[in-house]
């Protein structure tokens, strides 16, 4: 988005410079037996004149709108990655705690430094009820 925003710019405000700088609206007229002559100014000129000028302005606009997005986004994206973001091989954060009561009945046993459950040993009762859950879920799985 950040590259289309500035060609939107750029075409913009070239197109709107054009119009406003470069763009005759005037023709030009013959004398009439010796009277006159010169450029006239054509309505018909000022209208392509002005919409140019509109059409430029709004791709100017548009671009900046874009231009501007494209930094909104990336800050999002950078919030979303450092708060989600987690060293590699750690296992995720747990969000249920288990009371002793849910620990028994899924048969996690304490020993007073550690967990025990389905063979295996842990350091809390949390990782644990985890590997159980998460066990009795591939058994259904297969």
């Amino acid at each position: 988005m950040k590259r289309t925003g500035i060609i939107l710019i750029a075409v913009g405000a070239a197109l709107f410079l054009y119009a406003m700088l470069i763009f005759d609206t005037s023709v030009a007229v013959g004398s009439y037996g010796g009277y006159g002559g010169g450029r006239v100014v054509n309505i018909g000129l000022q209208q392509q004149q002005t919409m140019m000028a509109i059409a430029g302005a709004a791709l100017f606009i548009g671009g900046i709108v874009l231009y501007g997005m494209s930094f909104a986004m990336a800050a999002n994206v950078s919030q979303d990655t450092h708060e989600n973001a987690r060293p590699a091989g750690e296992a995720p954060i747990s969000r249920k705690t288990y009371s002793e009561e849910e620990l028994a009945d899924l048969g996690v046993m304490s020993d007073g430094n550690s967990y025990h459950a389905l063979g295996k040993t842990f350091q809390s009762g949390q990782e644990a009820a985890n590997h159980v859950r998460m066990e009795r879920i591939r058994s259904k799985l297969s």
